[in-house]
């Protein structure tokens, strides 16, 4: 495959797909690359916030959860040394990347994105003010494509521009890795429409059941303790036991990993827009990465394409800036969040306080999930 393209779009996840859609329906030719073929499972906790919900509803797409049949999400179970507490959550949706993330490429194709699954891409040449940007096309398809802008919404994995170092992520120091899993039955003790969160020295793990009736298990933990432990299985293992005195038999699962979440980016390189997570991550112990996913494939199509009609999409100022008001408080809040979830003493605090107050409990995870009244 060689040829010009508007726009380049690499990754077909939420981020990838939302901005294709939108691309393409503003008239660009838009070429929408994933290097796996769909479906396709995901590291992620299937949990999307109101943020990600009202993309949705802004994108003309609020049926897709629907039509996806996911479950709502009513209560959160916290657990953690032996305590829980059980609170009211309304608001979240629970949903598999499989599901969502075929039906949002789908949506793509039929905005009139060029679709291609199974095919690589790499970046030749970010471009600059006098030339076009570049990609090479690998694996399923092979070719050279010229282009007027990269969308680069390749998650945590994304490949980096040869342009600039700047396109190189900085990790966080402490920096927590992803596991995931799925277990075909649903335990006695997981009730339909909870997220149960278990907190452990070494970090945290959550499971719900999504719009298949599989278990879905997500968790962030520190490498060495993946290392000290021998097995992400036994890490989760360790982390059930403090937090509920018993394993649930966890260690058997499938269990997947991601590289280190926490880290920051810049967002625009030349003609590399960079969304999603590719675009900086923090730990989403809120289950919020899909949100931010979509609040930002969406958001960059108005400024990309008016960059393009422009003739001005190499200058490095709007995206940047947009990228960061959108989502620099959700982060910042997630980031405090997940601090708060590595200390035992702001953690039995925390159990103590919602224990003992609904009114705290309820106050405390609408914050912590970016709930409308309380981010």
């Amino acid at each position: 495959m060689t040829g010009w393209k508007d726009v380049v779009v690499i990754g077909a996840g939420p981020a990838g797909s939302m901005a294709a859609a939108g691309l393409a329906r503003r008239g660009l030719d838009v070429l929408l690359v994933e290097s796996d073929r769909f479906p396709r499972w995901k590291v992620c906790g299937c949990c999307m916030s109101t943020l990600g919900i009202d993309t949705l509803n802004s994108a003309e797409l609020g049926s897709l959860l629907d039509e996806l049949d996911s479950p709502s999400i009513e209560t959160t179970r916290i657990c953690h040394a032996g305590r829980e507490a059980a609170l009211a959550s309304p608001g979240m949706r629970a949903v598999s990347r499989n599901a969502l993330d075929a039906a949002l490429a789908n949506h793509a194709s039929d905005a009139g994105a060029d679709l291609r699954d199974g095919v690589r891409a790499e970046i030749a040449f970010a471009g600059d003010a006098h030339s076009s940007a570049r990609v090479e096309l690998r694996g399923g398809e092979t070719g050279s494509i010229e282009c007027g802008a990269i969308v680069l919404a390749a998650g945590l994995r994304s490949p980096s521009s040869d342009a600039a170092e700047r396109g190189r992520p900085r990790y966080g120091w402490m920096s927590h890795m992803g596991l995931g899993a799925v277990a075909e039955r649903r335990p006695d003790w997981l009730r339909p429409g909870e997220l149960s969160m278990f907190f452990g020295t070494n970090g945290y793990a959550g499971c719900v059941i999504d719009e298949s009736g599989r278990v879905n298990w997500g968790a962030a933990v520190s490498p060495g303790s993946v290392r000290r432990a021998g097995s992400p299985g036994a890490c989760i293992d360790r982390i059930m036991q403090e937090s509920i005195g018993d394993s649930m038999s966890v260690s058997g699962l499938d269990w997947r990993g991601t590289p280190l979440l926490s880290r920051r980016v810049r967002a625009q390189s030349s003609r590399v827009y960079r969304v999603g997570d590719a675009a900086g991550y923090v730990e989403p112990i809120t289950g919020e990465g899909m949100s931010w996913a979509l609040a930002s494939g969406y958001s960059v199509v108005e400024i990309l394409a008016d960059a393009i009609a422009k003739g001005t999409q190499h200058v490095e100022s709007r995206w940047p800036n947009s990228s960061a008001a959108l989502l620099g408080r959700h982060k910042r809040r997630c980031g405090l969040v997940a601090r708060s979830a590595r200390s035992w003493v702001a953690m039995r605090a925390a159990m103590v306080a919602m224990k003992a107050s609904p009114g705290i409990a309820g106050r405390l995870v609408g914050w912590s999930v970016g709930r409308k009244g309380f981010a």
